[in-house]
């Protein structure tokens, strides 16, 4: 059953600003986007759309199997080139949560990005910084993982 409770972590921001962003060669997506979130004042936003390409890539996905909530994550790292169709993602208390969209040649996949991601070419990115409303990760009893939250000014 839908519990909308739940479903609505925060409500009252608006779109301050929208930041552009290029990351270069060698960079770590998660590394440069937190400390361009810090430098930039990005304490909570949105990653509207990337693009680019890495070199290597750190991902994981739910397995097939996976029981609510799930207990085994596939993680999967990659030491070749691929090509970024997709990135996009919530900025909490200046910490990106980022999934991301990949592609060969053959194939598309992806899933949530892990640290390791490296910048092959260039990485284009659209961040929209939110004013009004503080969000932050915090734990939650139902799942083993932190899940967004709103929190009152000053405590993020």
């Amino acid at each position: 059953m839908f519990n909308s409770e739940r479903a609505v972590v925060a409500r009252g921001g608006c779109l301050a600003e929208v930041v552009v962003v290029r990351l270069n060669y060698g960079d770590d997506l998660l590394t440069a986007l937190a400390a361009i979130c810090q430098g930039a004042g990005i304490r909570n936003g949105v990653v509207l759309t990337g693009i680019g390409s890495l070199q290597k890539s750190a991902y994981y996905v739910l397995r097939k199997d996976s029981p609510y909530p799930p207990t085994e994550l596939f993680h999967e790292r990659l030491e070749e080139p691929v090509e970024i169709l997709n990135l996009n993602g919530v900025i909490a208390d200046y910490q990106p949560h980022l999934h991301i969209t990949l592609a060969r040649r053959e194939h598309a996949f992806g899933g949530h990005v892990e640290p390791g991601c490296i910048v092959h070419t260039l990485c284009e990115l659209t961040i929209g910084r939110l004013e009004g409303v503080e969000l932050k990760r915090l734990p939650d009893a139902q799942v083993p993982w932190d899940l967004l939250q709103q929190v009152a000014a000053g405590q993020a």
